[in-house]
């Protein structure tokens, strides 16, 4: 399972870095004019290659979506087995949240723990020692609070300190160079707030 998960957080960051490459490519195809072709066609061969490597990467995607669906239909069943809530899978390490509330950041000696320690996933010296909170609400709603220092990313979006953002499943996290998957368990979350619920009647 752990390999699926890995591999799942590889297959997004791909797909991501495509539909960027989809985007330049029509934006230069856009940009060509067809005054910069020369008499003799010269700038015909780079024209056809830029459309044949843009035509190309919509099947690519295409196929990594689907890789997509096949790995995070065995994280759900690793999700549901380990009974978590969510998960943030990186490059090297899962997160398996199992509570509604849980800090993200850099544990040290001399100030304490984090619930999760982003030390164990890479290179954490530009990270806040508290850098986030995320927090599961009664309306089973993911979301991430900075409490550090630094700006935090969620799909591109900054989110700056003492501010938040709604987490959806598959979002991908950037905490001062160290990058998250998020997937959220939809039916523990389910389950979750329907005890809640009975909880409160």
């Amino acid at each position: 399972m752990a390999a699926e998960l890995t591999e799942l957080s590889v297959l997004h960051r791909r797909k991501q870095y495509l539909h960027e490459l989809c985007e330049a490519y029509q934006a230069q195809l856009h940009g060509l004019s067809p005054a910069s072709t020369s008499t003799d066609g010269s700038s015909a061969a780079p024209v056809s290659d830029m459309r044949t490597a843009y035509q190309f990467f919509p099947a690519k995607l295409q196929h990594i979506s689907r890789l997509e669906q096949l790995s995070a239909a065995a994280s759900m069943r690793d999700l549901d087995a380990r009974k978590a809530v969510a998960l943030l899978c990186g490059k090297h390490m899962r997160y398996f949240v199992k509570a509604t509330s849980i800090d993200l950041g850099r544990s040290t000696s001399t100030l304490g723990m984090v619930d999760i320690d982003l030390t164990q996933e890479g290179n954490a010296r530009k990270v806040s020692r508290q850098q986030a909170q995320l927090a599961l609400h009664p309306d089973g709603r993911f979301l991430l609070t900075n409490i550090g220092r630094r700006t935090v990313f969620v799909n591109g979006n900054q989110v700056l300190q003492h501010h938040n953002i709604h987490l959806e499943h598959l979002s991908m996290i950037d905490l001062a160079g160290i990058r998250l998957l998020f997937m959220v368990n939809h039916l523990a979350v389910h389950r979750l707030v329907a005890r809640s619920q009975n909880l409160v009647l």
